[in-house]
């Protein structure tokens, strides 16, 4: 037995179409513009405009294949722009001179590297595109449904193993910052300034990915959510005292996609207007009294008075994000040069240095460390750098044409792990991508490197910890493997997002919605094998 669920879906087939004449008219403008004719100025404005608005498409066409941006491919989209196209928005408001080390580079160089961006991104997103519209074909096939108690359960024990271990770590930090500032957080190389044990430090790191774990296997479980909740508070309120952004915001990003995708759908405005305040007040603020130590940390007046100086707030924040873009203009300035092309040794490092006995050489170590001991050796030495680009390593290794290649797959991979999640109803695979989804987000500016590690650590692990327990229970109830147990009882309005897909304002019934004894009260109920199909009404 089958219960379908009415669904609207967006249309990523149309979008997808509509994005290749977009490819083809890049293409062919590409051919067809001649900068010598325009000279550099003039075609470095037009292709500044040119980047805006496909971001702006980019946006609006995620939207219309998916019906949200609220989901992991959209907030990797979106949390890559302040870094990409920064600088092309200052450009046409002519504010370009406010980003740091803008006359290290030469506005023929600026060209080029806008050019290389906008075709990664163009690509970027036909790979997204395409595996939605090829995922479109799954649409009313039956969906298993999984319970989350053992996602719950592993939730708990990864918060109760990291807490002390973060908490005592967080002090020291806290310690540092209130004596010396936020750059004080990084002197001697960066090395952690609460001086713990590696193992502890590494330890630590389990209660993000705790959060998440506990948060997804909280729907119909108030305590759980109200624990994840605090437990976030925490752990993005200290760090947005520290002065670490990203570390801080990111993580507030993916909590609200498990709540919109296990708890309960999210109204659009009240995110977006969220998130934008997130962007637009809080992110200022933290850089502008980041710096400060001592009694003007909790000084209202000397906060206030850091945040009204006499720059605009946003536009610096702004100039200082897109000051990434220039890691991809040095980047092609000096490799080949420089430094060889790796031709995806540098990916296939990144896969075999996540396991932690396994290391392959290299010559040349991280990329953003190299790049900076290159373009600002006098910083490194204090353990600063320009940060790196995802876009930056795709062009390390292939060059123009297979990095932008490389930055389509990477599109597709996001977007294929999204997909994954939503063919089960399954609070471990949103977990799952949840905690690694702040590292994903971040990896827009870094390199892959940093980031496969923490993945098979903090993300891969307690997924096989929870598919083990699952096993272990069906083992004991004498259940074959391949039979799924049946749904939880959902009420109507704490329904999974995966159960009720249709963007709020689109309207649709929801006849066919288990109520909450668990079965349709015109059916019978399930049996454990039941999966739910979802169909187009």
């Amino acid at each position: 037995m089958t219960r379908h669920i009415p669904t609207r879906r967006g249309q990523p087939i149309l979008a997808l179409l509509v994005h290749i004449i977009v490819l083809i008219a890049l293409a062919a403008a590409w051919m067809g513009v001649d900068s010598r004719a325009l000279g550099v100025q003039e075609s470095l404005s037009l292709i500044s405009a040119i980047l805006v608005g496909l971001s702006v498409w980019l946006a609006l066409s995620w939207w219309l294949a998916e019906g949200e941006l609220l989901n992991p491919y959209g907030l990797f989209l979106l949390g890559s722009m302040p870094f990409h196209v920064g600088y092309a928005f200052l450009r046409l408001i002519n504010q370009d001179h406010l980003i740091w080390l803008r006359g290290s580079v030469t506005e023929a160089q600026l060209l080029v590297t806008l050019a290389f961006v906008t075709g990664c991104y163009a690509l970027l997103h036909f790979g997204a595109l395409a595996v939605s519209a090829a995922g479109q074909k799954r649409d009313g096939l039956p969906l298993p449904v999984f319970d989350g108690t053992r996602v719950y359960q592993v939730g708990w024990l990864l918060l109760a193993i990291s807490l002390v271990p973060l908490l005592i770590r967080l002090k020291g930090s806290i310690d540092t910052v209130m004596s010396g500032g936020y750059s004080s957080l990084f002197e001697g190389g960066g090395r952690d300034p609460s001086g713990m044990p590696g193992i502890v430090a590494l330890i630590s790191e389990f209660y993000l990915p705790g959060v998440m774990f506990l948060l997804a296997g909280s729907q119909n479980r108030r305590f759980g959510q109200v624990v994840a909740l605090a437990a976030l508070v925490l752990y993005s309120g200290t760090y947005l005292f520290l002065g670490f952004r990203a570390f801080s915001l990111i993580p507030i990003a993916a909590f609200v996609w498990v709540w919109h995708r296990c708890i309960r759908r999210l109204p659009v405005f009240p995110v977006v207007a969220s998130g934008v305040g997130l962007f637009l007040i809080v992110a200022p603020l933290v850089r502008r009294v980041r710096d400060m130590a001592g009694a003007d940390r909790m000084s209202l007046e000397s906060i206030w008075q850091a945040y009204t100086g006499a720059d605009n707030p946003v536009l610096s924040l702004i100039a200082e994000l897109a000051g990434s873009v220039l890691t991809i203009a040095f980047t092609i300035e000096l490799v080949p040069d420089v430094r060889p092309f790796e031709w995806g040794y540098g990916y296939l490092q990144a896969l075999v240095n996540a396991i932690p006995i396994w290391e392959m050489p290299d010559a040349y170590g991280y990329a953003g460390s190299w790049l900076a001991w290159h373009v600002t050796p006098q910083l490194a030495v204090g353990g600063f750098g320009l940060g790196f680009s995802f876009m930056a390593e795709a062009y390390l290794n292939f060059g123009f044409l297979g990095g932008a290649v490389m930055v389509g797959l990477i599109g597709a991979l996001v977007a294929g792990a999204q997909k994954w999640a939503d063919r089960a109803i399954d609070p471990a695979r949103v977990a799952f991508i949840a905690a690694f989804l702040p590292i994903l987000i971040f990896f827009t500016r870094g390199e892959s490197l940093s980031i496969t590690r923490p993945i098979l650590w903090y993300a891969l692990i307690p997924l096989v910890m929870v598919y083990v327990l699952r096993l272990l229970d069906r083992r004991i109830a004498g259940v074959p493997p391949s039979k799924k147990r049946h749904p939880p009882a959902f009420s109507d309005d704490r329904m999974p997002e995966a159960l009720r897909r249709e963007p709020p304002g689109w309207g649709g019934s929801t006849a066919s919605v288990p109520s909450s004894t668990g079965h349709h009260p015109e059916q019978a109920p399930p049996a454990p094998g039941d999966t739910l199909r979802l169909h187009r009404d």
